[in-house]
């Protein structure tokens, strides 16, 4: 999915599940440095489920993902 594009950037994240949030990507962890061999995101959330607390996604968890800032 490459999500390292995102590492830095305000973003509306909408969840596999229908969850929507928002935040800045916190940071990026590469497939290689979890067992689960995916990509994933750390965003600290500011509108949604979760405001104020980092929350962590992997790809397999994102629907769609966008830059809004």
């Amino acid at each position: 999915m490459n999500l390292i594009k995102y590492e830095g950037k305000l973003v509306r994240i909408m969840s596999t599940n229908g969850d929507m949030f928002e935040g800045t990507v916190g940071d990026y962890c590469y497939p290689e440095d979890d067992g689960s061999n995916l990509e994933m995101i750390v965003v600290d959330v500011t509108k949604g489920k979760y405001v104020g607390q980092p929350v962590g996604f992997y790809e397999k968890d994102i629907k769609s993902i966008e830059i809004i800032s």
